[in-house]
């Protein structure tokens, strides 16, 4: 997915770390919750830790974490994400932003 020019630096870490989800929480959680979570109760929430905000999907109700980009957390850090400090999102998006419904895209021409 074409990212903002300040993920230079997170591409980089890509490349280092062998993942390709750092800096991609957001229009991966988003389309997660377009082509599922939605329909299934989800809610897109977010948390800022150490500086760095990190979205996934969380339902209300159960509590259930569905996060697309979990990968790069065991990666960055020797111990669970505070998903406890999350929020959910006062706005959800209606539609998907382009990042998001490239990768939509990109999934549904692979299912």
């Amino acid at each position: 997915l074409a990212a903002p020019a300040w993920q230079v630096t997170v591409r980089k870490n890509n490349l280092m770390l062998g993942v390709i989800c750092l800096g991609q929480c957001w229009p991966a959680s988003e389309a997660l919750y377009f082509l599922w979570g939605r329909r299934n109760g989800y809610k897109l929430y977010s948390a800022n830790v150490k500086g760095v905000r990190h979205r996934w999907l969380q339902h209300p109700e159960t509590g259930k974490i569905e996060d697309p980009t979990m990968p790069q957390l065991n990666l960055l850090e020797d111990k669970p994400y505070p998903y406890h400090l999350g929020k959910p999102y006062r706005n959800h998006p209606t539609t998907p932003s382009k990042r998001a419904a490239e990768l939509m895209r990109r999934v549904k021409a692979v299912r």
